[in-house]
């Protein structure tokens, strides 16, 4: 996938924001770490794409950073095979993302056994019941955090 930016190790993110279509993807957030490993070394360049993506001055709402860490296994893959993983998924990004996954992973078990139900009733009866006991209050905690932000950026906007 080609990206709209022309992104160096000298590049600045750009972020994701209410209404704003021109911000940088996942994949852009992976090439510029290439493009600073390849400048400054993988210890510099974790520590300066750390700072960047958790920037709390950022003019961010940071949607779609919370999204990648629950949705994109290619971002998920790159951060944890380059030791990016642990130190992004802190504070609010953690949070989200731990529910995000608990919730994925028990939608996944069900849609998993959807096809056995025939054969696997019971293992079916469990999946849903993780389903339920799982996704139903991970989805009203992240609406609920998504909220506080959407509130919080309004009163600093």
């Amino acid at each position: 996938m080609d990206s709209k930016f022309t992104i160096t190790a000298k590049s600045r993110p750009v972020y994701d924001d209410w209404g704003n279509a021109d911000h940088w993807s996942a994949n852009d957030w992976i090439k510029w770490h290439k493009e600073l490993v390849t400048e400054f070394g993988k210890k510099q360049a974790n520590k300066t794409w750390v700072a960047a993506y958790l920037d709390p001055t950022a003019p961010s709402f940071g949607a779609a950073r919370a999204g990648w860490l629950l949705t994109s296994s290619l971002f998920i893959d790159y951060t944890k095979q380059n030791g990016l993983h642990e130190s992004i998924n802190t504070g609010v990004n953690g949070f989200v993302s731990d529910v995000g996954n608990k919730a994925v992973d028990a939608a996944q078990g069900a849609v998993d056994t959807a096809g056995n139900v025939a054969g696997n009733a019971l293992s079916g009866l469990s999946n849903t019941s993780k389903l339920l006991k799982y996704g139903l209050p991970i989805m009203v905690i992240v609406l609920v955090a998504v909220g506080i932000a959407y509130a919080k950026n309004s009163l600093t906007a």
